[in-house]
């Protein structure tokens, strides 16, 4: 299964849970409607009154009782939902969690800031900023809304205990989580959830207050029922909705460890963490209170809780776990503090990877072959990461991590793309706009990045990602106001600047993302810009005609006249496109790959382009040069 059916997958099991959900919040609200509206009416009518014994139970209590029901549940879930849908930082900072950053960083947390880098990079995904949980357990997440605003958490006890190769299976096992739409999934179960429990807290605060009460009459007796009946089913509903929590979860695990092993090609890292959370005293149950409404987000089971039969565990069995990962695994565990190696008797399959993409001899192979590496990353594409970081200069590495010289370096990077005139206004405009001392250090910066491959652009871009989204929403708004007056200065934006600008405002834009619910077909003359701006990058008029006709046959769209290039209707165009549903999105990325391809040549240019294109559409694609 391919990154475009695990989406696909994940919306239908999102419709399915939500089925199930919506069934029991029915049958909740069903029947606490009927307890309280009876309830109530034995209030209403007098008593001995042989109409409240026998007679119908007036139908505009009930509809009232489950208006105020609903209510209760639906605002609280979206309440909830809204709040989560902030970005993964707020997950992580229910947990107690402190943003790691370059700064005078321990050894250990230096490992792990490591590892998510070249995680990312070789993923083709924003580096997300990492949370230390202050636990020792063993044990990581990833939360977030989207790919652009999620977060990686991981515990003390993890970067404390793992060595390195197994940090790189714990934090591959949690980028599946991101590829594969899980992590939208997880904060919607923690929002209906929410929902549900919200009766069983209005019945439980019924309840004290009724007790406080030194009323004995009968509306206190009905007040008493109330609180008893939301008690007793809200909490019901809760169980049930645990119980559907934790089924999804567990299949979701499986899933996640065997990305882990074929992102790492190294079985032996994620086996190994597994052992030494069953050989550990603590395993992966974090003390923290907060932990068990994120259980099911986490890399181990967090909570000592099961249920009969395994019906509350969020995890399968730790020993299951790894025999899927070696199937001839003996049964022994590990003491963290007294390591062994342990020898795997198997490894998967070879991805696709950049090598394979060399090998393509014509442009619809190497399309067959880009699209298949989508939301995947292989040992290559891992090597071309390290290959990026390692040309990155220790000190752009450093203020790479701080908010304001992150900022000044993505504003260098768009200098460093001009032409030498164009720099020169560029440069005067930021000399009028930032303070003396911040330009002093944007032209230091400038002599060190004017030196770069530019092939390193969209390196420093994703490697920017965790400072830049500490920006407070006026700041992020002046920084954005400002790379497109610097884009725009000659009155002439090229793809690669349009590239690079639509790029840093999708991984920071704040927003909940469009539905996916558009097919290729209602998309044709978005389709058609797209494919004429790519045609007509690097080409002349004839060859960019035939690479467009090539382009639309290939998505099986009809061949129309050749657009030009027109940077206001593509963004109009990709805000469209990101709506596509996701097994409409393979077509339109192999016809973009026939359509840069078609000469016979894939330029690193190119290439970048779409990469970014991809990475607009929540298409990842790892690095492939």
């Amino acid at each position: 299964m391919n990154f475009f059916e695990h989406q696909d997958q994940a919306r239908s099991s999102t419709g399915k849970l939500l089925l199930l959900f919506t069934a029991a919040i029915v049958t909740l609200i069903a029947v606490t409607s009927f307890v309280v509206a009876t309830a109530l009416a034995v209030v209403k009518t007098p008593t001995g009154s042989a109409v409240n014994a026998h007679g119908p139970l007036p139908l505009d209590i009930l509809f009232g009782t489950a208006t105020v029901i609903v209510s209760v549940v639906f605002l609280g879930a979206l309440y909830r939902i809204a709040q989560l849908r902030s970005g993964g930082r707020v997950v992580a900072e229910s947990m107690g969690g402190r943003l790691l950053s370059r700064h005078e960083p321990s050894i250990d947390e230096s490992k792990v800031l490591n590892v998510v880098e070249e995680m990312a990079l070789a993923a083709g995904l924003p580096v997300p900023p990492v949370y230390l949980i202050e636990d020792d357990a063993i044990n990581a997440f990833a939360a977030g809304y989207r790919q652009q605003d999620a977060v990686i958490g991981i515990t003390r006890g993890a970067i404390k205990l793992l060595s390195r190769d197994e940090l790189q299976g714990v934090i591959a096992h949690e980028f599946s989580h991101i590829f594969n739409g899980d992590m939208r999934l997880n904060l919607k179960l923690i929002g209906w959830l929410h929902g549900l429990l919200l009766i069983g807290l209005l019945g439980s605060q019924l309840l004290r207050l009724r007790f406080m009460s030194r009323d004995r009459n009968q509306a206190a007796t009905v007040f008493l029922a109330v609180g008893v009946a939301f008690t007793i089913l809200g909490y019901t509903g809760v169980f049930f909705g645990n119980i559907i929590k934790s089924a999804v979860s567990r299949q979701r695990e499986f899933l996640a460890d065997a990305s882990a092993v074929q992102f790492t090609r190294n079985p032996e890292g994620i086996g190994n963490a597994l052992k030494k959370i069953g050989g550990y005293a603590l395993g992966s149950r974090m003390l923290i209170h907060e932990t068990s409404e994120i259980s099911h987000m986490l890399f181990g089971e967090g909570l000592m809780r099961r249920g009969i039969g395994g019906m509350f565990a969020t995890h399968p069995p730790i020993g299951e776990r790894i025999r899927r990962i070696d199937p001839r695994w003996n049964g022994e565990l590990i003491n963290p503090e007294k390591e062994r190696v342990i020898a795997y008797s198997s490894l998967p399959d070879e991805k696709l990877s950049g090598t394979s993409s060399a090998r393509a001899t014509n442009a619809e192979a190497l399309a067959a072959v880009l699209v298949s590496a989508v939301g995947t990353a292989s040992s290559q594409s891992l090597e071309f990461a390290q290959a990026h970081l390692a040309a990155v200069p220790e000190e752009i590495k450093q203020q790479l991590h701080t908010t304001l010289t992150a900022s000044l370096l993505m504003y260098g990077v768009v200098i460093a793309q001009s032409q030498a005139s164009v720099a020169r206004a560029q440069l005067d405009l930021l000399q009028k706009q930032l303070p003396a001392a911040w330009f002093a250090t944007l032209a230091q910066q400038l002599k060190l990045l004017m030196p770069l491959s530019r092939a390193l652009d969209l390196t420093l871009v994703e490697l920017a990602q965790p400072a830049l989204k500490q920006l407070s929403k006026d700041q992020l708004s002046q920084f954005l106001h400002l790379i497109t007056q610097l884009i725009s200065i000659d009155g002439e934006v090229s793809l690669q600047e349009w590239s690079l600008s639509r790029l840093l405002r999708h991984y920071l834009d704040s927003g909940h993302g469009e539905p996916a619910k558009l097919t290729l077909d209602m998309c044709y003359e978005e389709c058609r810009v797209l494919l004429s701006a790519l045609a007509g990058a690097g080409n002349n008029d004839d060859d960019a005609a035939a690479a467009f006709a090539a382009a639309c046959s290939n998505a099986q769209l009809p061949a129309t006249t050749l657009l030009p290039t027109d940077i206001h209707a593509l963004d109009a165009a990709i805000d469209k496109l990101i709506q596509l549903k996701p097994l409409q999105k393979p077509r339109l990325l192999k016809a973009m790959v026939v359509c840069v391809q078609h000469d016979g040549k894939l330029t690193a240019e190119e290439l970048d382009l779409v990469r970014v294109v991809a990475a607009l559409l929540d298409c990842p694609l790892p690095p492939l040069h």
